[in-house]
């Protein structure tokens, strides 16, 4: 083999190594089972949900609402149950419904949470700011919709 062949076969896999390691690089260290990303394409016709409809679930509350989803990804709520999670004595819009919904985050305190839906399917998304990749980590949040959602996506992401 010439030198200038193995320079470029040197070359070439030196770029690969550092396109895999760009592509696969991740905000966590740790995904949580409870992630669940869209299929491809899903955003193209994904509708955001005014957060006016979103209620984090207080941190005091977040265990027995996490155990609330322990086997479903969405749950609907009565007005007792929303009152013992979130302290709220509230009556959802006309033709709409509480529902308990599976959440994960990087930072919490660096972000937010957003909700899109496409049809009845729905992703509950966490953004946050951040240096270093981190675990996952769980949340519980209420979301106020006009029909159950067939599908939960749950994800998160992570600028710096």
């Amino acid at each position: 083999m010439s030198v200038q062949r193995a320079g470029n076969t040197l070359a070439l896999t030196t770029l690969v190594l550092m396109m895999t390691g760009c592509l696969s690089h991740r905000a966590w260290t740790r995904a949580d089972s409870w992630y669940l990303e869209p299929p491809d394409l899903w955003y193209r016709d994904a509708v955001s949900i005014d957060r006016r409809y979103v209620v984090p679930v207080p941190s005091g509350n977040q265990d027995a609402a996490q155990a609330m989803l322990a086997e479903m990804p969405v749950k609907p709520l009565s007005a007792g149950e929303l009152s013992n999670l979130t302290g709220m004595d509230a009556q959802p819009d006309p033709g709409m419904q509480f529902y308990l919904v599976r959440a994960v985050y990087l930072n919490e305190g660096t972000g937010g949470f957003h909700i899109n839906r496409v049809g009845s399917q729905v992703e509950v998304h966490h953004t946050c700011l951040g240096r270093h990749a981190v675990p996952m980590k769980r949340a519980a949040l209420v979301v106020q919709l006009g029909e159950p959602p067939s599908e939960v996506y749950v994800t998160c992401s992570m600028a710096e």
